[in-house]
């Protein structure tokens, strides 16, 4: 079963840029903390708006084609690999430089804000979004979804496995 998370664009696409791109967005901000590591699909919400300012004009603002961005969607998948606590305001610092230097680079990223962090790598993104409808916190993707998503890493990747996917004949470590 692969989990999900739902972000409003342009958000959910910076996360899906390549790791080299110092746009990549490598965390999103919750309210809740999550114990989940392992794969998990992002899916871009539906939402037009982000604090009243059109998702679009964000866009232009973080460098994204507005004209690219898919809404409804599973947009990438990533591997959660950590849920880190970060303190607002002049406490910021502190409770980042408690967490190790692994996480020095929370200090200077635009999105590491908190109060949790839920910390990203990339893995891979499908050629097309994958239409979905989302919801609110960690969600199991439907089956004939992570079939889509699936049958889209197969037909793009060789030699490698989706992380999460039973060995099969289809693809080989």
């Amino acid at each position: 079963m692969l989990r999900a998370i739902t972000i409003i664009q342009p958000f959910a696409a910076l996360v899906a840029l390549p790791a080299a791109d110092p746009r990549h967005k490598r965390c999103e901000n919750r309210r809740w903390p999550t114990s989940y590591r392992g794969p998990l699909a992002v899916h871009a919400g539906k939402a037009r708006r982000y604090g009243g300012e059109p998702c679009e004009d964000i866009a232009v603002d973080h460098g994204v084609d507005p004209n690219a961005l898919a809404f409804g969607a599973i947009v990438t998948v990533v591997r959660m690999v950590a849920c880190v606590a970060v303190e607002p305001g002049p406490d910021r610092r502190r409770s980042i430089d408690a967490l190790g230097p692994g996480y020095a680079w929370m200090h200077d990223h635009a999105h590491a804000e908190g109060p949790w962090c839920h910390v990203y790598e990339p893995v891979w993104t499908p050629p097309q979004p994958v239409d979905c409808a989302g919801k609110q916190g960690l969600w199991t993707v439907p089956a004939d979804v992570e079939r889509a998503v699936r049958a889209a890493w197969y037909a793009g990747v060789t030699r490698r496995r989706m992380p999460g996917a039973a060995p099969s004949t289809e693809a080989t470590q």
